[in-house]
This record gives structure tokens, sequence and C-alpha cells, in this order.
């Protein structure tokens, strides 16, 4: 067995404070192999234009010598791209005859083949000797042939297995376990480390994504609207009431308001305009009366008592409140005719969301003229 394991203390360090280099015309040789040859992937090249060696898989390297590189230390090209290596350890190298451990290969997981290095294999007595065909690993000590590789379209493959350890090589993780663990980070960024082996220790992925509540919570740029629980039990016990508006352009009459009344048990919207919003009490008055002359004559037997009214909703309007630009005696009927009156803020949806979402849709609808002058009718 040969050992690759005796580096100096600088050359441990340099691992961590230094930018490695591929040359161009190595990049562009494992590219046309790779291209070319089926089998190529996962090949062992020979390379002398590599500062190091570098390898594709977490499970080629003994889990004992391991070291994670935090962050990560690129690896550049000569045309100035680069990918990025994960950790450095030690690979075994086998061989019918012996078995080679080189010492703090890097784990760059973007490659599809495994680099050694001629230049590191030099450094420590192991020298290479190229030829036309072929390329032989020499021992300095015992002056004997280690390794050996084969030309191909201009790379030496080495002629090698890998030692693999089960330790690296069959480590699942289920990938919504893996989602919540990291603070919930995208499926798609999980599957794609793994797939590269960008993850110390795991190979593997297993479960389906599945539907994550606090993603979809923390994608939302409002709160979820909580379904009202206060629902009236027959028609007209609850009524939501909005004033919207300005209407432009206004009528030729002058109507620049609008005042929303919405049944709360049918859905069902009478729409009233106005020239002020002061007007907001005889609208009000004018919309009972409409209510009770159209069920007494068209459907004849439905009878109403003077508070048939028992909720009135609205938000914070002043007109709608007691403010200065309501009538004196609006908010003094209401309690007089036995009525209950619930304010929400204003423009809240949350609180109030029936009229609010109606007078939004409504408000939009009454911007043309011709509109303007029905309105006006």
């Amino acid at each position: 067995m040969v050992e690759d394991s005796d580096e100096e203390s600088g050359d441990e360090d340099a691992m961590y404070n230094h930018t490695y280099v591929i040359s161009q015309k190595s990049k562009n040789l494992c590219h046309a192999y790779l291209t070319s040859k089926k089998d190529s992937k996962d090949a062992l090249i020979h390379d002398s234009g590599a500062s190091n060696t570098f390898i594709p898989h977490l499970s080629w390297v003994d889990p004992n010598t391991f070291q994670p590189l935090i962050p990560p230390r690129c690896v550049t090209f000569g045309d100035d791209s680069f990918v990025e290596a994960i950790g450095t350890g030690t690979m075994t190298l086998v061989t019918k005859k012996t078995e080679v451990k080189l010492a703090h290969v890097l784990v760059v997981p973007d490659f599809k083949v495994a680099l050694i290095s001629a230049s590191k294999l030099a450094k420590h007595g192991l020298y290479s000797v190229f030829d036309y065909a072929t390329s032989d690993v020499i021992s300095k000590d015992t002056q004997k042939k280690i390794l050996c590789s084969i030309c191909s379209g201009g790379i030496y493959r080495l002629m090698a297995k890998v030692k693999l350890y089960p330790e690296f090589a069959h480590v699942t993780i289920d990938i919504n376990v893996r989602h919540r663990q990291w603070g919930h980070l995208n499926y798609q960024s999980i599957q794609r480390m793994v797939s590269e082996g960008r993850l110390l220790g795991i190979n593997k992925i297993t479960g389906k994504p599945m539907f994550c509540e606090p993603c979809e919570l923390g994608k939302h740029q409002r709160l979820s609207l909580k379904t009202p629980c206060q629902c009236a039990s027959h028609p007209f016990e609850l009524i939501h009431c909005d004033i919207f508006g300005l209407i432009m352009p206004m009528s030729r009459s002058g109507v620049k308001y609008g005042m929303v009344l919405v049944n709360d048990f049918l859905s069902h919207p009478w729409v009233y305009f106005m020239k002020n919003k002061s007007e907001a009490q005889y609208k009000y008055n004018q919309f009972k009366h409409d209510v009770k002359a159209y069920y007494e004559t068209e459907v004849g037997h439905v009878k109403f008592s003077v508070n048939f009214i028992k909720f009135f909703c609205s938000d914070g309007a002043p007109e709608l409140a007691g403010g200065p630009t309501a009538s004196n005696t609006f908010i003094e009927q209401l309690r007089c005719e036995g009525m209950f009156k619930e304010d929400s803020a204003a423009d809240a949806q949350s609180q109030d969301g029936v009229a609010e979402h109606m007078a939004s849709g409504l408000s939009a609808v009454f911007v043309t003229d011709t509109v303007a002058v029905i309105a006006d009718k």
C-alpha cells in the first residue's frame, strides 16, 4: 500500500486559504472527452494541468478524514469561470496489486470526472511518466510502477477503481424533514444540493414535497381574513353599510357619492347616490321605505315592524357615526328604533368586509359618463 499522506502543515493551511486552478486546456480536453465517450462519467483522469486532485463524490472519501470547507473554496479555470470545492479528505485508489491513498483531495460536486494531479503526486514521491499512448506513476522509493493510464483523445485515464465508503454512499433523509430543519428552504434547492453531493453525509432524498402551511403564510402580503362569526338568521336582521366616492366624473346633477346597504341574509345590495355625505340619514330612511314598499307590494303577505332592522354595521365614517358631517339625529334615530350599531375601523375589510368589498366594486364601475347619467335618473 502506498500512502500519499505526508503533506506539510503549510500545504494543509493552503488548502483553506487558496484558490485552486485548472488550465483551460485541461477543461477543454475533459469536456471533449465527456462528450465523445459514453462511459466517461466518474472517470479517473491523470492530469498535469490541475493544481490539486479533485473528485466529484463524497462517497469516495474516508469519513474519518473528511473536513468540510466553510465557506467553499473556488476552483477556477483559464476562462475565468469557476466551481466550488465543499470539502477535503482522503481517497483510496485500488488496483489488482496495491492500494494508493491520496490525502487532502478536494470534493467538487459539479465535476463529472476526477482529476488526479500529477504535480501533487510528484510532490510526495510518486512520479508521472507520460508518453504518446500511456502514462505511468512510479514510486521514487521502490522504482516500481504503481499506477498506469491509457491515452484517449488527449486524456490519460487511470486504470484503477475507487474505494467507496457506505457511510457516505447510502445516507438518506426525508425531503420534508430537511425542508423544516433548514428554515423552509425551497424543495428544488434541496433536491439539487443532494443530486450534486453538496450535503455532507447525504446522498439520497426520500419522500415527496408536501403542503407547508408556514411557507404559504410567509408568502402572503396580508394576514388571512377570518370568516365572520356573526350571521343573520332572517332577512334584514343585519345590514352592512358603507359610503364610497368620489365618483368621477360626477353626474350632471352633482352626484358624487354612493351609499351601499347589504342584506347579510341574502347578500343583496341596495345602492343610493348622494351629492353630499351628509345625506346619509335621508338615504337610510329611503332604504327602509323602499324595502317595505317592495316586499309588501311584490310579496304581499310580508309585514315589517318599525324596528325590523336589528343590527347596523358600518365603518367609523363620521357620516354614519354621528360625526360633524352627519345628521344630528341619525344616531338618536337608531337608538329609538332599538337598533344595535356596530362600528369597525375605516377601510378595514377584515372587520366589515361585506360592505367594503361591495363598495370597492361599485366605485370601480361608476366611472363613466353613461353610468353617471343613469345615476341621475
